[in-house]
């Protein structure tokens, strides 16, 4: 028995210290780069202190150089680049900034015209991948470079009524980050600038805003309200699952894919499965904006009641650089076109209907940019984005907008990786019976102190998700749920004033603070006669730091 022990306890070890030379290997490189960048300069004094000398020549600036000008409408697409391309030739680019963009008067995604949405897919999200495509394999030969693309703040947060806007910013910073970890062997740098508002052409637009910023999100959805599903990519993978799942619970479907076979086919399966109504319709969504005249009058007079945005484009993970630009275009004009032109096509009849839901199919690679998968990924974090600023903006028409974030599914899109398209072999299982074997009172003990430190958390979440259920007389008004008192700090002006006016038109009493006695005041009075509410104001400087909070309090 000792010595059963005795192996047991040696086998741990091994274990043990496998896993931990495993994990110092792995991190071996990214630790010698983090030290290798904040110990070199010290080392290398004779690096170059101009730019010229560090990127190359040709980058403009006002002081006597050479300026070459370049007339392209980005907005044109994939047309633009090969004119750029001619133009670029023999010369040496040092710097390329990215920075061309297109935006909008604020607005709801419903409203904004298809020519307009095509102009910043292809401005925004076009121009800084194709345009870095062109730079990088020179920047490359050169061994030196730079590229700066200009994000926004906009990007930092889904934005209702600058959706599309905001998301495609989010695809600029997503792909900026993973360009960043593919390139820095090469000697090129890639920067995000992600400024606020700068006094350009750009903010140009009305100070009032359409649409109401603190509407309370609808909290249900009626299931039953739908009789018409509508599935982009639905003969295939993820989409013909949803329509089979929702065939089956006795809605009527329409997919579109660009394999009419294959559309048949899937269309036949439900007919016989499920005895509900299957409409196809072929459309080939790698051919941007003249594919969606063809599906408005197909799906005109159709009740739309869901739209799931499933189709999506990806390939076997390379560098950005390696990619082609006709793939660079596909894969823009399907995973940020579609969902974007789709949703903007079924959202009036929606709001029309006064119900509705909207099935955005993004993926794990939007939680964080990924090199190899750079463009990739970048398209889902624009849909998260976009999803949840669509989310905010149709929450009053009881429009109901998901974003589902798979990771590995078994569909045609892992085939490039045989591992994961077999799954687990048996020799792999066989190896998970042996680790199981060996399972120590070391590694029971830990999971009990994992699921002791975590029970509480996943008390929280369970009480999340099913407390609607178990309390259905939950308070609907502000002072119900909050109690009647507000209080905030900067309230007599800007945006503290602003929540003060919206909190006080719910019902609540307001104590605004801020060290302006007379705007305090005046915001004061002019709450109480607006909203006939109560408003106690505090002067206080809360830059005198400590001292101020005793009079607070």
């Amino acid at each position: 028995m000792s010595t059963f022990h005795e192996m047991l306890l040696s086998i741990i070890n091994l274990v043990g210290l496998l896993a931990t030379v495993s994990f110092l290997y792995d991190n071996f490189k990214s630790l010698f780069s983090i030290l290798k960048a904040v110990l070199e300069p010290y080392f290398r004094p004779q690096l170059p202190h101009t730019l010229p000398e560090k990127f190359g020549k040709w980058a403009e600036n006002l002081y006597q150089t050479k300026v070459k000008w370049i007339l392209a409408d980005f907005s044109k697409g994939k047309e633009a680049y090969q004119h750029i391309k001619q133009e670029l030739l023999d010369i040496p680019i040092g710097i390329l900034v990215n920075n061309v963009g297109c935006a909008y008067c604020p607005d709801e995604l419903c409203t904004q015209s298809e020519d307009l949405l095509w102009h910043i897919i292809n401005v925004n999200v076009g121009a800084v991948t194709l345009m870095s495509r062109i730079v990088i394999p020179q920047m490359k030969k050169q061994g030196k470079g730079a590229i700066v693309n200009m994000a926004s703040c906009a990007e930092l947060q889904p934005m209702p009524l600058w959706a599309v806007y905001g998301a495609t910013k989010r695809y600029v910073r997503s792909l900026s980050l993973a360009m960043e970890r593919e390139l820095c062997e090469h000697n090129i740098s890639v920067q995000c600038v992600t400024p606020a508002f700068v006094s350009t052409e750009i903010i140009q637009f009305p100070e009032n805003f359409p649409g109401k910023i603190f509407a309370t999100p609808m909290e249900t959805f009626a299931r039953s309200a739908a009789f018409t599903l509508v599935i982009t990519g639905g003969s295939d993978g993820i989409g013909k699952g949803y329509a089979k799942e929702l065939a089956k619970c006795g809605l009527n479907v329409v997919i579109i894919s660009h394999m009419r076979e294959e559309l048949i086919a899937t269309a036949k399966e439900i007919e016989n499965l499920y005895r509900t109504e299957v409409k196809w319709i072929v459309a080939d969504f790698s051919k941007g904006k003249d594919v969606y005249e063809h599906i408005k009058d197909e799906l005109l007079d159709i009740p739309i009641g869901i739209l799931v945005n499933n189709v999506g484009y990806a390939a076997s993970p390379d560098k950005f650089y390696n990619r082609s630009e006709d793939f660079l275009w596909n894969i823009i004009n399907i995973n940020v076109g579609a969902v974007t032109l789709m949703s903007r096509i079924v959202i009036p009849q929606m709001k029309k209907q006064g119900k509705g839901a909207i099935v955005n199919i993004a993926s794990g690679l939007a939680l964080q940019p990924t090199p190899l998968w750079a463009v990739y990924a970048a398209t889902k974090s624009y849909v998260r984005s976009l999803s949840l600023a669509m989310e905010r903006e149709l929450s009053e028409y009881n429009v109901t907008v998901q974003c589902v974030i798979p990771s590995f599914v078994l569909t045609k899109f892992i085939q490039f990786s045989e591992l994961l398209s077999r799954g687990f072999s048996s020799s792999m299982l066989a190896v998970y019976e042996i680790l199981s074997s060996v399972i120590s009172l070391v590694g029971l003990l830990a999971a009990a102190c994992f699921l002791y430190d975590n029970f509480k958390s996943l008390v929280s979440i369970l009480k999340a998700v099913l407390g609607p259920y178990f309390r259905p007389h939950l308070p609907h008004s502000l002072p119900d749920r909050f109690g009647k008192w507000a209080v905030i700090t900067g309230g007599s002006d800007g945006i503290g004033k602003g929540y003060a006016k919206e909190l006080a038109k719910r019902g609540l009493n307001i104590v605004i603070i801020s060290r302006t006695k007379e705007k305090l005041i005046a915001t004061a009075n002019e709450i109480e006669n607006l909203y006939k509410t109560e408003v106690k104001w505090i002067v206080a400087d809360f830059s005198k730091g400590k001292a101020v909070y005793e009079h607070i309090k």
